[in-house]
């Protein structure tokens, strides 16, 4: 079957999947690869033949530009409605039976979809918090959001309209599902994003004395909570913190950096590192903490659990359907005292913390492998086909 995939994402988990999703489906269909240039490239190498497109109108403006000019994001914003029209006439040209599609930069759902004369899929990692969610702001400030409100209105009615006119709506979790049924007014298929258990594998050697956080460096990942709670440990048990970000808020880095060193906490911040040292760190790491605020889902365990690290991750969002607290995890409150209690738990129980590692690896290899995830998408575009 001829078919389909766009992506057009920004580094971190949802690229993550998306590749995987390709690779272990790249000899089950006949694919075609649309991808807009500005987006992070889909790994493993799938094989599959890549239509580029050219986006210059894409680039990524500098916080003083975003402020003082919203023409140009409106005018990002038209380019990039357009050339997904353009898009989705070569998808049809090209008689591709059935449509992929992710999350994108720009607008979240691909406006492609809107031009409804391909069946699709629609996996939705997130929706645009700073268009449908209190206190979320896409230019870091309420004020300022004020000047591009024409923007925002216009792009929430493009975003709705695409996630409305998919064939099929997937997503990463249940918490994720209720939420896309509040602002997109439709269910959604809950198909859990798996791992690559064959990469993500531990080792036997002794634990280094430091917790891990992985993810963007912003508030909303709150690296932040993980460092004011180590402060507490006393200075002769407490673990160094090693955070690991594939990008970032402006201003977030230092300030974290500033705020370990005032409270005693020896941080070090790794940007930009390959997967084999990730690898390396999670199989090291005595704990690998996860405080994200209300996480849609979170390859960050599971990435964890695979290598057998010892996870403690606040119990909100898409951590719920994963960490089982007490089994392959400790689940807190997103608090200081919660969080400083299990990490310091985790770092004196090495019994407990070798118990819930062994665990998470059998979780994620019985029912978190990428393939698991890759076969439940095979079916929903095979279904899609009969719509």
């Amino acid at each position: 079957m001829k078919t389909a995939l766009f992506s057009f994402l920004p580094s971190g988990g949802a690229v993550r999947v998306a590749g995987q999703q390709l690779y272990n489906l790249r000899n089950r269909f006949n694919w075609s690869l649309y991808l807009p240039e500005g987006g992070v490239p889909l790994l493993p190498e799938s094989g599959a033949p890549v239509i580029s497109y050219p986006f210059p109108a894409g680039k990524r403006l500098r916080r003083a530009a975003r402020l003082a000019a919203p023409l140009f994001l409106w005018r990002k914003a038209t380019a990039y409605s357009k050339l997904c029209g353009r898009i989705a006439q070569d998808i049809v040209s090209n008689g591709a039976e059935v449509l992929l599609a992710h999350t994108s930069l720009i607008i979240a759902s691909p406006p492609l979809l809107s031009f409804k004369k391909t069946p699709s899929v629609y996996y939705c990692h997130e929706y645009p918090r700073y268009i449908y969610e209190k206190r979320m702001y896409k230019t870091g400030s309420a004020v300022t959001d004020l000047l591009i409100a024409p923007l925002l209105a216009r792009e929430k009615r493009l975003d709705r309209q695409a996630a409305q006119a998919a064939s099929i709506l997937v997503t990463n979790s249940l918490f994720m599902a209720q939420k896309l049924e509040e602002v997109y007014l439709r269910k959604a298929v809950v198909v859990s994003p798996g791992v690559n258990t064959d990469f993500f594998t531990p080792v036997r050697e002794n634990k280094e004395n430091f917790v891990l956080t992985v993810g963007a460096l912003s508030e909303f990942k709150r690296h932040h909570l993980v460092v004011k709670a180590l402060s507490t440990i006393p200075e002769s048990q407490r673990p160094a913190m090693v955070t690991v970000a594939d990008r970032g808020e402006e201003g977030y880095a230092g300030n974290l950096s500033s705020m370990a060193s005032r409270l005693g906490v020896n941080l070090t911040i790794e940007q930009g590192i390959s997967d084999s040292r990730l690898l390396e760190l999670y199989r090291s790491a005595v704990v690998v903490a996860c405080p994200q605020r209300n996480e849609p889902y979170g390859l960050v365990p599971l990435e964890a659990m695979a290598c057998g690290a010892a996870v403690v991750a606040v119990n909100q969002g898409g951590f719920r359907e994963n960490v089982t607290h007490g089994v392959n995890g400790l689940l807190v409150d997103p608090d200081i005292t919660s969080m400083a209690e299990a990490i310091q738990h985790l770092c004196s129980k090495p019994d407990d913390s070798f118990a819930m590692g062994t665990a998470g690896r059998e979780f994620v290899v019985s029912q978190r492998s990428s393939r698991v995830e890759a076969e439940a998408i095979a079916k929903l575009m095979e279904e899609a086909t009969k719509w």
